[in-house]
């Protein structure tokens, strides 16, 4: 469940140690990962919907505050619970959802949690390519949007 590379912590959270795959692939069949470098930590939720953000929270399988998270589901509104954000308290998040996608994700709510806790919202279908860098105290992001050509 745990291990380190060139200094960077790896905590697997789901799937849990019960899980048994299902004969078709599911969002909640997502890798969720806790990765700390230094004083940065990061939080990584694939597809997880809330049954199993829900159980995250309950078995208390989260590091503490986080510094980005990047929302599960593409932001829709099965994801992103309002308990898990309460417990993760991130500063950014992250919702990775392509151009105008058919599904119009991220969700309305889930934007509407995150403005409420002053989340910092980082959209790929809006900002390109996101990018966090850190040496372990600072933490820099970085977006690249091919529209525009232009690092930020």
């Amino acid at each position: 469940e745990n291990f380190a590379i060139g200094g960077a912590q790896f905590r697997i959270i789901a799937p849990f140690g019960d899980y048994v795959a299902g004969d078709a692939p599911r969002n909640n069949d997502s890798l969720v990962m806790a990765v700390s470098y230094g004083e940065n930590s990061f939080l990584l939720t694939g597809d997880a919907e809330k049954e199993i953000e829900y159980r995250i929270v309950d078995e208390r399988k989260l590091p503490g505050r986080v510094d980005v998270l990047k929302l599960g589901h593409h932001g829709s509104r099965t994801s992103s619970t309002a308990d898990l954000l309460d417990v993760a308290r991130p500063s950014f998040a992250i919702v990775s959802a392509g151009f105008e996608n058919l599904y119009r994700h991220p969700h309305p709510d889930v934007l509407r949690r995150l403005d409420e806790r002053g989340v910092r919202v980082l959209r790929t279908d809006s900002g390109g390519l996101i990018q966090f860098l850190t040496d372990g105290k600072r933490l820099e992001k970085r977006t690249y949007n091919r529209q525009f050509a232009t690092m930020q």
